[in-house]
């Protein structure tokens, strides 16, 4: 089962929750924050000046300072001083007042820009307790820039340790923000700094199974991902502009098409998060994006929808006509993305058998590794389990009726389903080859990423 549904009890709106509440009692109520006890039965809470004497006398950074004291030829003493320096650029300097203040001004902020926010609160607490015993490490999706301050948020909240968040030296070029960030639990790295230390560095077998992991986590992600009505209507509009570009929808169509689509993903065992019904999300959606379309009655019975084109000022390496154009389209195919996760097997599945009609298995598997390693910066999918991705894919395709397999061949029953299915996932694969005809056409022995960028858009 792929995908997510917000509703209680599993999940409740803290931004409701917040604005019953109130911001100042929010972040003005006590606070109890357990301590770990993985290396002591009865731990305390450090001050600033502790945790850095805790580093500095560390035996791995002992020894980076004996390195590098032996290398540069200077007192141990003065390398010992460079290093306090550099942990005092790069350390937090939390507070709990500061968090105070500081979420204060965050939750007003989200109580303007957001209508709803769902929390697993069952999932924090279990979180919470966790931290009592384990060390715990978020890792935010970056679908916003707001998910580390959205997280600290949570776990105040529901009183689970505020995490240290690792933040890029980016941040160091205002010092207010770096200030606020600071004491509020950030600490600053750099993304890279010269050659790495040997070391430092990872065997290959450590760096495979790095990645590995990194992929499993985003899979994860992906599973729980929470696919709304919007992202189906973005993907239906986004099919009909690929044969017309100047269509013209109604509400009615997009309203038909999200209906056979949804069914569809149902079949496949995709959970679409309703929160009232089709129409009803469907129309809220529309008026919360209404600057895509010129200006409709939207709460007619069914109405005509036009994409707008969006003011470019400068004429750039593509005609500002097209670039005008683009920017809508744009729009759609970004949210079209945050539903295609679950799709992207049995979408790979289809292209194959209906692209290259293919109905092998063995020849099947052959081409989807392919597929996969061509895409691999599109869809996450987990290296080295690419046989576990095409089963996996092919069990949900005979579940939903679409297709099945006898004495390794695959049947296609019902192959306007699968031609959905391609359809869904063309674009992409239209990409990878428009990229590879802009690279044939230049003709050069050498050639960089802007020489394919620009001859891809003119392609």
């Amino acid at each position: 089962m792929l995908g997510r549904r917000a509703a209680y009890p599993e999940y409740v709106d803290w931004l409701a929750e917040l604005r019953q509440q109130g911001g100042f009692n929010f972040v003005t109520q006590p606070r109890d924050f357990p301590m770990n006890s993985t290396f002591t039965n009865h731990p305390k809470a450090r001050t600033y000046g502790e945790i850095a004497e805790s580093v500095l006398n560390s035996r791995r950074v002992k020894e980076a300072i004996l390195d590098q004291a032996r290398r540069t030829a200077q007192p141990i003493e003065k390398v010992r001083c460079d290093a306090e320096a550099t942990l005092k650029v790069m350390a937090h300097n939390w507070g709990l007042q500061s968090t105070r203040i500081f979420g204060y001004s965050v939750a007003k902020v989200l109580e303007r820009i957001f209508d709803a926010i769902y929390v697993n609160s069952g999932q924090v607490k279990r979180i919470r307790e966790l931290c009592k015993s384990d060390p715990v490490v978020f890792m935010p999706s970056h679908r916003t820039y707001l998910d580390f301050l959205l997280l600290s948020l949570f776990c105040f909240e529901y009183e689970v340790p505020l995490p240290a968040i690792a933040a890029g030296m980016d941040f160091m070029n205002s010092w207010f923000m770096s200030e606020v960030l600071r004491r509020s639990g950030a600490f600053f790295i750099r993304r890279s700094i010269g050659q790495p230390d040997s070391q430092f560095l990872l065997t290959e077998a450590q760096r495979k199974q790095i990645k590995k992991f990194a992929h499993v986590v985003v899979g994860k992600l992906d599973q729980n991902a929470v696919i709304t009505i919007w992202s189906l209507a973005c993907v239906t509009m986004a099919q009909c502009l690929s044969n017309d570009d100047s269509t013209v929808f109604t509400y009615a169509e997009v309203h038909s098409e999200v209906m056979k689509l949804l069914r569809l993903l149902e079949a496949l065992d995709v959970t679409v998060n309703i929160a009232v019904s089709v129409n009803e999300d469907l129309r809220y959606y529309l008026n919360l994006h209404s600057e895509l379309f010129e200006p409709v009655d939207m709460t007619r019975s069914n109405f005509y929808l036009k994409l707008v084109d969006f003011p470019v000022e400068k004429e750039g390496n593509v005609a500002r006509k097209l670039m005008e154009r683009s920017v809508s389209r744009l729009i759609l195919a970004t949210y079209s993305n945050t539903m295609m996760h679950s799709i992207c097997d049995v979408g790979c599945v289809a292209a194959i058998i209906l692209g290259r009609n293919v109905d092998n298995m063995s020849t099947l598997e052959a081409h989807y590794r392919a597929l996969q390693k061509i895409l691999e910066r599109e869809f996450v999918y987990v290296p080295g389990l690419e046989s576990t991705s095409l089963q996996n894919a092919i069990t949900r395709l005979q579940r939903a009726g679409i297709v099945n397999v006898f004495a390794d061949n695959v049947h296609v029953l019902q192959r306007e389903h699968l031609l959905v299915l391609w359809n869904l996932i063309s674009p992409y694969i239209l990409n990878f080859a428009l990229v590879i005809e802009a690279l044939l056409a230049l003709e050069l022995p050498s050639y960089s990423i802007k020489n394919v960028l620009l001859q891809s858009q003119k392609v």
